[in-house]
C-alpha cells in the first residue's frame, strides 16, 4: 500500500502538467453527457415495477387505456355553466382535446349519453346536438344533469358553477408536453369561463420546472458561498482557486455522466450538486490546509505537496470509501429511485478522490502558494496554540458534563423520533400559493379530489350477483370518508333497470336476470360513446374499471382509505376478484418503503462506515468510536424533526446516507490524526490538545462551509428539499462538533484507562 502511495505522489508531483491536462479534459469530456439529462418526477416510477399496486397499473393500462387522469375546468364567475358560451367552450376543447397526442379517452358533458325513457321507449343520446342558444333548452339540460346523480358531482360542481372535463393520459407520455398543449387549447378558448388544469400529471408536468428553476438558483449561491468560507478558510487566492477547480469539476463530471447514462432528473437530485460541492470541498480544504502548515515551516512547494500527500493520502482515501459506502448504502433501499441516486453521488466521491490525489496535488506543486499568512504560520514554541488549544483544554476539563450532555440531548430525541409524521402529497411539497396547487385545489373542492383510486373488478359481468357486488362495493366506497366521486359500469346498468321500470326510484338497483343484465349492459355498449365504454368495461366484457375521485391529502389518511377499500376486497363474491391501484394506493405503498429505505440504509451504512474504517485503522474499536457522533446527531436530526412536526418523505429519506457520508470525514480525519500524533506524544491530555489545534480548524471550517452550502438548499420551491438543506446544515455542524468533543474525549478516555491499566501492569510485574 505505502508502495502504491509514492507512486501516486511521484506521478502528481513528477509529471504535474500532464496530471493536471488529464484531470480536467476526462472531466469536460464526461461533462458533454450534461444535455442528455431527462427531468422527470413521476410518482409511479418511484414504486418498484414488482409490486403489486404497479403490477395492476400495468393489467389497468392494458385492458381500459391510461390510468392517469386530468381534470380540466371550466368555472363561471358569475353564473353556473348553463350558458351557451360556457357549453360551447365545452365542445369544442373536448374536441380538440380528444386528437392531442397521449390522450386516451375523454368525457364531458359534450359527449356523455343521458338515458331517459320516451313513450315507454329507452333512449340513450347525447346532452345535446348542437348547442342551445334558447334559456328553455338551457334549462332543459340543467334538469337532465340534476336528475342523473352521476353528472352532479362528477362533471358538474354542486354548486353547478363548475364543469370538468375528465381525459385519461396514456402511459410514457411527455406530461410536460401534454399540459402545454392543454394550455395552448385552453387560453384560445378565453371567455366567459376560467379554466383551471388538475390531475397528477399536471403535478408531475410542473415539478421539473420548479427542479430546473431551483439548480438555476441554489448552484451559483453555494458557489459563492463555498468561495466566502474557503477564502476565510484558507487565506490564499491559489489555494482557493485551486480547491474551486476541482469542486466544479467534480460536479460536471458526475451529473454529466447521469446524462450518458440516461438518469432522470427528479426532485431528490436538486441536492445533487450541492452535495457533490460539499463533498470535493471536504478533501480539498484538508489536504490545502495541511499544505499551508508544510509551507509555513518552510518547505520549498514539491517538498510541502509530498509531507502532505504521505500524510494525507490514507485518510483521504479512507474518507471517500466510507462516503461511498455510506450513499452505496441507498442500493438497500427497495425504492430503485434512491439507489441510482446513491451509486451517482458515488461515482461523484469516487471523482473528488481521484482529482484529490491527483489534479490538486499536481497544481499545487506548479502554482501553490508559497508565502502563507502570518496568522496562518506555525509556531513550533507553542503548538496549536490560540482558541483551538484552550477549547481543547476546556473539553479536556469538563469531560464528564460534555458526555452525560450529549447522552441526555440524544435520549431526548428519541422521543421525537416518536412523534415523526410522513408526508408523501407532491402538492404539499409546493406553496399553496402556485398555479399547479390552486388549480388541484379548485378540483378537490369542485369534483371530489385529483388523486385516484382505480379499482379493476374482474369476473362474469352478465351474472347479477357479480354485477350487485359491484354496485355494493361502489357504494361502500362512495360513503367513505375522503372519497369524492365514484364511478363504475355498475351506475348505467342500475339507471337503464329503473327506467325500464316505470322510472321508480326503487328500480335503480341491478337487475336480478342474467338476461336483464346482459341487455342493460348490450344498450350501454351500443350507444355510449367510445371514451364511456372504455373507462368503465374492458373490450372483452371481462374486467369492470371503478375509479375514485379522492380529496384527502394527508398521507396517512389516504394509507387508512386505501386499506378499508382492500379490506372489503374479502366481502366479495366467488368468482369475483378486485385489486387496486393509481395515485392514492402508490401514496399508501411508498410510505412503507420510505420507512424500509431509512432503516436499511442507516444500519447497512453505519456498519459499512464502521467495518471500512475499522479496516483502514487496523483497530475494531476505532471503527466503532469513529460512528458515535454519527449515530448521536442522526438520532438528534430525527428526534428534531418529530418536535418540529417537519413530514418525513422519500426526499428526506436520505438524510442519514447524506449525514453519515458526508459527517463521517470528520470522525475520520480526528481519528487519523490521532493515530498520527501517537507516535510522538504518549500523554493523553497533550495528546488530544495537538489533535484538536492541527485539525481543529479545517474541520471547523469544512464544517460551516458544507454546511452554510447546504443552507442555500432553504431556497428551493420545494418544502422537503428547503427541510433536507436546513437537517444536513445542522447534521454537519453536529458531526463536526462531535468528533471535536465526544469523539475526542472517548480517546482520551481509552488513552486514560490504557495508560493505566499499563500501569498496573508494569507495577504488578515489578
Amino acid at each position: 500500500m505505502r508502495g502504491a502511495k509514492r507512486k501516486l505522489i511521484n506521478l502528481a508531483t513528477g509529471y504535474p502538467r500532464i496530471t493536471c491536462i488529464a484531470g480536467v479534459a476526462l472531466s469536460i469530456l464526461l461533462a458533454t453527457g450534461i444535455p442528455r439529462i431527462i427531468i422527470n418526477d413521476n410518482l409511479k416510477d418511484m414504486v418498484p415495477r414488482d409490486m403489486p399496486s404497479r403490477l395492476a397499473l400495468d393489467r389497468l393500462e392494458d385492458k381500459f387505456g391510461g390510468a392517469d387522469y386530468l381534470i380540466i375546468g371550466l368555472r363561471n364567475p358569475h353564473g353556473t355553466i348553463y350558458d351557451t358560451g360556457i357549453l360551447e367552450a365545452v365542445t369544442r376543447i373536448t374536441e380538440e382535446i380528444e386528437v392531442v397526442n397521449g390522450i386516451g379517452r375523454i368525457m364531458s358533458l359534450a359527449n356523455i349519453n343521458k338515458i331517459e325513457l320516451v313513450e315507454e321507449t329507452l333512449e340513450i343520446s347525447p346532452l345535446w346536438e348542437d348547442v342551445p342558444t334558447e334559456p328553455g333548452d338551457l334549462e332543459r339540460i340543467r334538469q337532465d344533469i340534476i336528475e342523473d346523480p352521476n353528472y352532479l358531482g362528477g362533471f358538474v360542481s354542486d354548486d353547478e358553477t363548475s364543469t370538468a372535463i375528465i381525459a385519461s393520459v396514456k402511459s410514457g407520455v411527455n406530461e410536460g408536453k401534454l399540459t402545454r398543449e392543454i394550455r395552448k387549447i385552453l387560453d384560445a378558448h378565453r371567455g366567459p369561463a376560467e379554466s383551471f388544469l388538475a390531475g397528477f400529471p399536471s403535478i408531475a408536468a410542473a415539478v421539473p420546472l420548479f427542479i430546473k428553476g431551483d439548480v438555476k438558483r441554489m448552484t451559483p449561491f453555494v458557489l459563492v458561498i463555498l468561495f466566502v468560507f474557503l477564502f476565510f478558510g484558507l487565506r490564499t487566492i491559489r489555494g482557493l482557486v485551486l480547491t474551486m477547480i476541482l469542486i466544479i469539476l467534480t460536479v460536471l463530471a458526475t451529473v454529466g455522466l447521469m446524462g450518458w447514462l440516461h438518469g432522470q432528473f427528479m426532485i431528490i437530485h436538486t441536492s445533487l450538486p450541492i452535495i457533490l460541492l460539499a463533498i470535493a470541498c471536504a478533501d480539498a480544504i484538508h489536504i490545502v490546509a495541511h499544505y499551508q502548515r508544510s509551507i509555513a515551516k518552510g518547505l520549498p512547494r514539491k517538498d510541502a505537496v509530498i509531507e502532505t500527500m504521505d500524510e494525507l493520502t490514507m485518510p483521504v482515501i479512507v474518507t471517500s470509501i466510507t462516503t461511498m459506502a455510506g450513499f452505496l448504502s441507498l442500493l438497500t433501499s427497495p425504492m430503485t429511485v434512491l439507489g441510482k441516486y446513491g451509486a451517482v453521488i458515488s461515482f461523484g466521491v469516487f471523482w473528488a478522490l481521484l482529482l484529490s490525489l491527483t489534479f490538486l496535488p499536481a497544481a499545487l506543486t506548479l502554482v501553490g502558494p508559497t508565502r502563507v499568512p502570518a496568522s496562518l504560520r506555525i509556531d513550533e514554541t507553542r503548538r496549536g496554540g490560540g482558541i483551538l488549544e484552550h477549547f481543547a483544554r476546556v473539553i479536556i476539563r469538563g469531560k464528564w458534563a460534555v458526555l452525560i450532555t450529549a447522552l441526555a440531548i440524544t435520549g431526548a430525541a428519541v422521543i421525537g423520533i416518536f412523534r415523526l409524521g410522513i408526508e408523501l402529497d407532491p402538492l404539499t411539497f409546493l406553496p399553496p400559493n402556485e398555479k399547479v396547487v390552486l388549480d388541484n385545489n379548485a378540483a378537490r373542492k369542485m369534483f371530489g379530489g385529483s388523486h385516484n383510486l382505480s379499482i379493476i373488478y374482474e369476473g362474469d359481468l352478465n351474472d347479477p350477483g357479480i354485477m350487485q357486488a359491484l354496485f355494493r362495493m361502489e357504494k361502500h366506497i362512495g360513503e367513505l370518508h375522503g372519497v369524492g366521486k365514484c364511478i363504475s359500469i355498475a351506475d348505467p346498468v342500475s339507471r337503464i333497470n329503473r327506467l325500464m321500470n316505470d322510472d321508480k326510484p326503487e328500480f335503480e338497483v341491478i337487475p336480478d336476470t342474467r338476461e336483464a343484465v346482459a341487455q342493460s349492459i348490450l344498450m350501454f355498449t351500443m350507444s355510449a360513446s367510445p371514451s364511456e365504454i372504455r373507462s368503465m368495461i374492458s373490450a372483452d366484457d371481462k374486467a369492470a374499471l371503478l375509479n375514485a375521485r379522492i380529496s384527502l391529502t394527508n398521507t396517512l389518511e389516504i394509507g387508512h382509505l386505501v386499506g378499508e377499500v382492500e379490506d372489503y376486497f374479502a366481502q366479495l363474491p366467488e368468482g369475483s376478484k378486485a385489486e387496486s391501484t393509481g395515485t392514492a394506493v402508490f401514496i399508501r405503498d411508498l410510505v412503507y418503503l420510505i420507512v424500509r429505505s431509512s432503516i436499511n440504509s442507516i444500519l447497512a451504512s453505519l456498519c459499512l462506515v464502521a467495518i471500512i474504517a475499522a479496516i483502514a485503522f487496523r483497530s475494531p474499536l476505532l471503527g466503532i468510536f469513529g460512528i458515535i457522533p454519527l449515530g448521536s446527531a442522526i438520532i438528534i436530526n430525527f428526534g428534531l424533526m418529530g418536535f418540529l412536526g417537519i413530514k418525513f418523505n422519500h426526499v428526506l429519506a436520505m438524510l442519514a446516507s447524506i449525514s453519515i457520508g458526508v459527517g463521517i470525514d470528520y470522525a475520520i480525519h480526528y481519528i487519523s490524526r490521532y493515530q498520527w500524533v501517537s507516535r510522538e506524544i504518549a500523554d493523553p491530555e497533550e495528546k488530544t490538545v495537538e489533535i484538536i489545534a492541527s485539525v481543529g480548524r479545517p474541520i471547523f471550517y469544512n464544517a460551516i462551509s458544507i454546511a452554510a452550502g447546504f443552507a442555500v438548499m432553504l431556497k428551493s420551491a420545494f418544502f422537503p428539499v428547503k427541510y433536507l438543506g436546513a437537517m444536513i446544515s445542522f447534521s454537519m455542524i453536529a458531526c463536526a462538533f462531535g468528533a471535536l468533543t465526544i469523539l475526542a474525549i472517548v480517546l482520551l478516555l481509552k488513552d486514560h484507562f490504557g495508560t493505566k491499566k499499563t500501569h498496573q501492569g508494569q507495577q504488578k510485574h515489578f
